[in-house]
């Protein structure tokens, strides 16, 4: 018995089913070899983190770590786009990977800032590449601090108490001194610029010793302002009781 043939309309539809499939795994192939190729052409942007956060407080000094400037051969920080007095430079790494550490100036206003990281190129590694990144900045106003110029004193004697980072607004009140818990300066004129000078006298203690001095403030916005310094009393020869000279 002779095998029997298929008639040719079901061939013609095999045939057509064959090609369909061979034409559709043909697309599917191009496509994916085009995705690949985009994947590995794409080349990821600059960009950089502050450590330990994004709200410093002036005169903090912060670490600016940065990555994807390739092509360049150093990174300069900037502050609000000065480029006139960049925050730091660096050298970068071979896969464009930088670090360096900026401090945010003393004077720096509280609020919002920006710090951008520039890449540099050129045969003096000077110029401004098209490598760049910025990240906002949300300031903290700096910590109040005493400075007191001698380590030393006894009752009665006289010291010179230097403020920073106080309220120089009008809004804001006078500085009142406290040397050990008393009074010894009151309605002390504090500067624009956050500062003040005062002349006190070391009240009389009962043992000499560490005592603190402290300097009190109320801010524009009825918040408290304190400022801490340290200072050791000492007593007279023969260990006599400290008195007011």
């Amino acid at each position: 018995m002779q095998p029997r043939i298929p008639s040719g309309r079901p061939l013609c539809i095999l045939a057509l089913a064959v090609t369909f499939l061979l034409q559709a795994c043909s697309d599917s192939t191009n496509e994916e070899a085009e995705v690949a190729a985009g994947a590995v052409g794409a080349r990821a942007a600059p960009d950089f983190a502050l450590f330990p956060s994004n709200e410093p407080k002036a005169g903090d000094t912060v670490l600016v770590e940065g990555t994807d400037f390739e092509g360049d051969c150093r990174i300069r920080i900037l502050l609000d786009g000065n480029a006139a007095a960049p925050l730091g430079t660096s050298a970068i790494g071979k896969r464009g990977d930088f670090a360096v550490q900026s401090v945010i100036p003393e004077d720096l206003s509280a609020g919002a800032h920006e710090l951008t990281a520039q890449g540099l190129t050129g045969p003096d590694c000077d110029q401004p590449s098209d490598n760049v990144a910025r990240v906002d900045m949300d300031v903290k106003p700096a910590l109040p601090v005493l400075l007191i110029d001698t380590i030393e004193a006894r009752p009665g004697a006289s010291v010179q108490v230097t403020g920073r980072g106080f309220c120089g607004d009008a809004a804001c009140s006078p500085v009142m001194l406290l040397v050990d818990g008393a009074v010894v300066a009151r309605d002390v004129d504090v500067g624009a610029d956050g500062s003040f000078d005062v002349t006190a006298q070391v009240p009389a203690v009962d043992n000499a010793g560490e005592i603190m001095v402290v300097a009190v403030q109320t801010d524009a916005d009825g918040e408290t302002l304190r400022g801490f310094g340290d200072l050791i009393v000492t007593v007279r020869p023969g260990g006599q009781r400290p008195v007011i000279l």
